[in-house]
C-alpha cells in the first residue's frame, strides 16, 4: 500500500505472497491475480466428513478391541479387527455415505502430512483399497498406474 497524499492507493492485481513462490513472481514480474487455494467450500465439507469417519473409526476399534476375541479366547489379528471395523462402518447408514472410492490425483479433505494409523483409516478415507498390501494399483486403459503407497513407518 502507498500513501499518495492523503488517500491510499492498491494496486488491484498483485497479492501480496512470501516465500520462494512470492519471490519466483516477483522475479519474472508478474503476479496472480488472486491467492491460489485447494481449500474450497467443498474441500473443508470433505474435511469434516473425514474427521467425523476416523472418529468413528477410532471409536469402534476401541469397543472392538475391548470386547471381541475369538472362540479359542485370543485376541483378533490385527486384519481381522480392522475388517469387522470396515464392516460396521458399511453397516451403519449414515457413515457409509461418508465413504468414497480411491481416486486418482488430489482427494478432497486430505492434507500432505495427515497421519493416519491404520490401513482402514485410509481405507474409510478413500485413500488406499487394501489391509494387508502396501501399494494399491487403479488399472486403466490396459496399464496399471499405483494409487498409494502406504509405509509402516518401521
Amino acid at each position: 500500500m502507498v500513501k499518495d497524499g492523503s488517500r491510499n492507493t492498491r494496486s488491484r492485481n498483485t497479492v501480496a505472497m512470501v516465500g520462494p513462490l512470492g519471490r519466483f513472481f516477483k522475479m519474472l514480474g508478474v503476479a496472480p491475480r488472486k491467492k491460489p487455494s485447494i481449500f474450497t467450500r467443498e474441500w473443508r465439507e470433505r474435511r469434516v466428513e473425514i474427521q467425523t469417519l476416523l472418529q468413528s473409526y477410532r471409536k469402534f476399534r476401541e469397543d472392538l478391541r475391548r470386547t471381541s476375541r475369538n472362540n479359542s479366547g485370543s485376541k483378533l489379528s490385527r486384519t481381522h479387527l480392522h475388517s469387522k471395523i470396515l464392516n460396521s462402518i458399511s453397516a451403519d447408514p449414515e457413515l457409509k455415505k461418508l465413504v468414497k472410492p480411491v481416486s486418482v490425483g488430489l482427494v478432497l479433505g486430505v492434507m500432505l502430512g495427515d497421519s493416519f494409523y491404520w490401513r482402514g483409516e485410509l481405507i474409510a478415507a478413500g485413500l488406499h483399497n487394501h489391509l494387508e498390501k502396501s501399494i494399491s494399483v487403479r488399472e486403466s486403459s490396459g496399464k496399471q498406474y499405483a494409487t498409494t503407497i502406504v509405509d509402516s513407518g518401521r
